[in-house]
């Protein structure tokens, strides 16, 4: 089965968007449809680098202005997250599209390397077939989640655990190290 952003189910509608019952919402959900979709084209596929054929966007090209450009597309990517849940994807896909910007943030934030990581990771582009893997699931009656979501969500929270602790531990080896040599 194939997505059609035209029959975006009500359960996939956000339940704040009451304007939605005011106007044609198939009409209305297909320009935020349209609207994602040519983010993610901007950001990540735009252009074609001649001779290797890689396609690439506006996110490595601007995120090579330094600390401005990578916040910039992060911004962006998370409006397409936001636009993404207003559409009504499961809160779970939202974690893992989450998780993705973060990823596309740090990594990307690293200097002329994380440029590269953005041209090979796309974010945007994986966070779109996120979206609509939930929208095709959830209009063929299934819920729009996959295991591999709560995996890969799950593994990112052990992660960012991991790093706080090791940094606590740390602190503590500074501190208890600065104390011990204070007092000698």
């Amino acid at each position: 089965m194939s997505f059609d952003p035209t029959a975006i189910p009500a359960e996939f509608r956000s339940p704040g968007a009451s304007h939605w019952q005011q106007s044609d919402p198939t009409r209305e959900a297909q320009q935020h449809y349209q609207g994602i979709k040519f983010l993610v084209r901007l950001l990540d596929t735009a252009f074609e680098l001649p001779v290797v054929g890689w396609r690439i966007g506006l996110d490595p090209i601007i995120g090579l202005i330094p600390g401005v450009g990578d916040a910039l597309t992060t911004a962006i990517s998370l409006y397409v997250v936001v636009a993404a849940q207003r559409l009504g994807a499961p809160r779970i896909v939202v974690a893992r599209m989450l998780v993705n910007v973060l990823v596309d943030a740090l990594l990307g934030a690293v200097p002329i390397l994380g440029d590269v990581f953005d041209v090979w990771f796309k974010a945007n582009v994986r966070n779109l077939a996120l979206f609509e893997r939930a929208l095709v699931a959830g209009q063929s009656g299934r819920r729009g989640q996959h295991w591999s979501d709560w995996l890969i969500v799950g593994l990112a929270l052990l992660a960012i655990g991991m790093v706080v602790a090791g940094a606590a531990w740390l602190s503590y080896l500074l501190l208890t190290s600065i104390g011990a040599a204070m007092c000698s």
